[in-house]
């Protein structure tokens, strides 16, 4: 599998954007989170989750995806 630097660089902006959004979200106006709230951020970083591991496939091939084990 090679990885370029924009591909890495992509990724970790995305992740540092995510993070910032959930903190300023959460930290907006300090109150308790009720359980559908949670629902919906839990779900929403799932999908997060499984967009990326469908863009990984797709853009990699399913041999990289289901050969774990190989080295990056």
């Amino acid at each position: 599998m090679n990885v370029t630097l924009s591909i890495w660089a992509i990724t970790i902006g995305l992740i540092l954007l995510l993070v910032t959004i959930d903190l300023l979200t959460a930290s907006r106006k300090p109150r308790e989170i009720k359980f559908r709230e949670a629902t919906v951020w839990t779900l929403f970083y799932i999908a997060i989750a499984v967009g990326f591991g469908l863009w990984v496939l797709n853009y990699f091939g399913p041999s990289t995806v289901l050969n774990s084990s190989q080295p990056i």
